[in-house]
């Protein structure tokens, strides 16, 4: 944007790992950022998701058609390099079998090991799946972005986080403030004595998220200068 002169600027960028919940299949987490230097605001979409990265290091035609039917190819590209991972002659974008076939085959002459590494290509025009969960953090950019500030108008205004401490009307537990995420100041004045727990509240605990005992602190892509009571 500085390079540019414009004011307004979106991008992108994606990331791959264990899921955050067993950490045993592979996830996909998706950003997408609008910056208005008008407003002076940013907004974030994010989504993910699970994706299908996966690869296997070969010598057999029907282990790398058996894998490449897994990963969704051709619908899902793949990329294959010769020998190991990490080698730099690589072939990406395979979007059909006689293109596939023909790269193997070509990662199998140039190996010292007789092996072709066969992965999914993981870049957003080749991945069907990436695809979908940018269009989440679109949907999800779209949705922060849309409400105006009800002060100045400003677009962008959106829940950022929520502070626990005020009685929930269910439980009737009271849970100290943490601190504020919009000021940083501390709002962990003492709370009064917690009521006498019951069954009934004990069992409501389990089952209800404390995200029902909170209290917002925070609403996002506020400017400071115009939103100031």
């Amino acid at each position: 944007m500085e390079r540019s002169g414009l004011p307004v600027g979106c991008a992108s960028e994606g990331s791959f790992g264990p899921d955050p919940m067993m950490g045993m299949f592979p996830w996909n987490v998706e950003f997408l950022i609008w910056i208005d230097d008008g407003f002076g605001i940013e907004v974030v979409g994010v989504a993910q998701g699970k994706t299908n990265f996966a690869h296997v290091l070969t010598a057999s035609w029907e282990e790398t058609e058996a894998s490449a039917r897994r990963a969704g190819f051709p619908g899902h590209r793949l990329s294959v390099r010769p020998e190991r991972e990490d080698d730099p002659r690589i072939r990406k974008g395979i979007a059909d079998w006689p293109s596939l076939e023909d790269s193997v085959r070509w990662a199998l002459e140039l190996a010292a090991n007789h092996r072709a590494f066969i992965e999914t290509d993981m870049r957003a025009f080749a991945n069907p799946m990436r695809m979908e969960n940018i269009c989440l953090a679109t949907e999800d950019l779209a949705r922060k972005f849309r409400p105006p500030c009800p002060l100045c108008g400003t677009p962008g205004f959106h829940l950022e986080a929520r502070v626990p401490g005020l009685p929930c009307g269910i439980t009737w537990q009271k849970y100290t403030c943490a601190e504020s995420a919009d000021t940083g100041r501390a709002l962990n004045a003492p709370s009064p004595p917690r009521l006498q727990r019951t069954v009934t509240t004990a069992i409501l605990e389990l089952i209800i998220p404390r995200t029902f005992c909170a209290r917002v602190v925070h609403y996002g892509a506020l400017p400071q200068a115009s939103c100031r009571t």
